[in-house]
């Protein structure tokens, strides 16, 4: 994707999501995608809602908590499709992150077990795991 066209899909993001600009950083992966991470509550709840939502539909347990960072890999620039994902604590061993993505139009759920690092996730790494793993048919 050319730098222009890269512009234009950034600004058109940055146009159509809602105002709390302030609250989301915006960034870009090697492959061209953009993601957010989210920075504010609600939208920290948003994408957890989604999560627990997709989790519940699948028939999913698990115990998350201590949830971050939270990322949003928006699929277009309609405000339709968003891809949420994150790394949680779960309740078991010290440093035992689980990393779990779901999409709001498709349903795609993933859980993993791929973050055993005592640092926190960037969220780079985990917009990556989100753009490969719950975007998109």
């Amino acid at each position: 994707m050319n730098r222009y066209k890269q512009l234009a899909l950034l600004l058109g993001l940055w146009l159509v999501l809602p105002a709390a600009h302030a609250e989301r950083s915006m960034a870009t992966l090697p492959d061209g995608k953009t993601y957010l991470t989210l920075l504010g509550q609600e939208d920290i709840q948003t994408g957890m809602k989604v999560i627990r939502e997709g989790m519940s539909h699948k028939g999913v347990s698990a115990d998350l908590s201590h949830c971050a960072p939270m990322v949003d890999v928006p699929a277009g620039v309609a405000d339709g499709d968003h891809s949420y994902g994150t790394v949680c604590d779960t309740g078991g061993e010290p440093y035992d992150k689980l990393f779990v993505c779901a999409d709001v139009m498709v349903g795609h759920l993933v859980l993993k077990r791929l973050f055993v690092n005592p640092g926190p996730a960037s969220p780079a790494r985990v917009a990556q795991e989100v753009a490969e793993n719950c975007v998109g048919g």
